[in-house]
C-alpha cells in the first residue's frame, strides 16, 4: 500500500540508508546494513512492544543515533531494554527495572545515571533527600539537553526541506 511504502521510505531516510541501495539486493548488502534494514523491517511494522537485547553490541554508531532518536521521537509503546550502554539507556528509558539478585527487583522511575548517582549518594551516607534533590537536578540537565538535541534536528530538518524546495 502507499502507506507502508511512505512508512519504508521514511525509515530508510531516517536510519540513513543510501538511496542507491534501496533497490539492491540483499545478498549485495554489508553485514552492518544487513542488521540494518532487519531492524528496519521490525520498526516498519509499527510495534507496540519493543524488546532490545543489548542494541548497541552490533550496530554501528549512526544507527544508534537514528535508532535513539526514532525510539525517543516517534516511538509510542512499550520498550523494554536490555543494555549496559549507559549512554543509550539514559536517553531511551525514564524507568528502570534494576535486577538485584535473589529474585529482587527493585522498581526506580528515572535514568540508568540518575539511578546510580542516587545509589553513590546513599553509599555515602548521604539522606535519601539529597539523592532525590540530585536526581531532580540531573532530570533537569537531561530535559536541557534533549531540548537543545530537538531544536538541532528541528533545524536540519527545516534545512533540508528548504534544500528540497530549492531544487
Amino acid at each position: 500500500s502507499a502507506q507502508a511504502l511512505g512508512t519504508a521510505r521514511r525509515l530508510l531516510h531516517k536510519f540513513e540508508f543510501p538511496t542507491n541501495r534501496w533497490d539492491q539486493r540483499i545478498s549485495v548488502l554489508s553485514g552492518g546494513e544487513k542488521r540494518r534494514l532487519q531492524l528496519l523491517s521490525v520498526l516498519s511494522k509499527n510495534p507496540n512492544f519493543l524488546i532490545l537485547d543489548e542494541p548497541s553490541v552490533d550496530l554501528d554508531l549512526p544507527t544508534i543515533q537514528a535508532l535513539e532518536a526514532y525510539l525517543t521521537e516517534e516511538f509510542r509503546g512499550v520498550l523494554l531494554v536490555v543494555s549496559h550502554d549507559r549512554f543509550f539507556a539514559d536517553k531511551v528509558a525514564d524507568h528502570l527495572f534494576v535486577f538485584q539478585g535473589n529474585g529482587e527487583i527493585k522498581d526506580f522511575q528515572g535514568t540508568l545515571s540518575e539511578y546510580a548517582t542516587a545509589l553513590i549518594s546513599l553509599e555515602e551516607g548521604g539522606r535519601s533527600d539529597d539523592a532525590i534533590n540530585k536526581k531532580a537536578d540531573h532530570r533537569d540537565e537531561r530535559a536541557k539537553r534533549n531540548e537543545e538535541r530537538n531544536a538541532i534536528r528541528r533545524a536540519k530538518k527545516d534545512m533540508d526541506n528548504l534544500e528540497r524546495s530549492i531544487e
